[in-house]
């Protein structure tokens, strides 16, 4: 889909997002906060029993507090249907690595910056690294 759309088009842009998001989805944490908002100070009372992770005021007298359920079990987030697979965010993740290596490692480029998919260099790529077809 993103091969055959035009760059930057309302398709490009949802193939690109759906490479990229479940990828995202795999590797993000199971154990996801909770949110309430409390009048200001009642954080207090809540860090006798929960975990609190941030505290956003609000400016109205309210605070907006995220916080993690010590009770939370790994059946409680399986129950919730929360779909993670690390091991293949992982796997992706060090595919990536090993294969823009053979660019970070070529002695006639300057590397300014690399990530997952993409390089910054001082010069063109040779022409046989570069495509619209996945792994170029």
């Amino acid at each position: 889909m993103k091969k055959n759309s035009i760059k930057n088009s309302i398709n490009y842009i949802i193939a690109k997002l759906m490479l990229n998001s479940l990828y995202g989805r795999l590797g993000m944490n199971p154990y996801l906060p909770k949110h309430l908002i409390v009048n200001e100070g009642e954080h207090l009372k809540l860090m006798e029993k929960y975990k609190i992770i941030d505290i956003y005021p609000l400016m109205n007298g309210k605070e907006l507090i995220l916080y993690q359920d010590n009770n939370d079990s790994f059946r409680d987030i399986y129950n919730n249907h929360t779909i993670v697979n690390i091991a293949i965010a992982a796997a992706v993740t060090a595919g990536a690595r090993v294969y823009m290596s053979t660019f970070k490692n070529m002695e006639d480029i300057i590397l300014y910056y690399s990530d997952t998919d993409s390089i910054d260099i001082d010069r063109p790529l040779d022409p046989k690294y570069v495509g619209v077809e996945l792994v170029k």
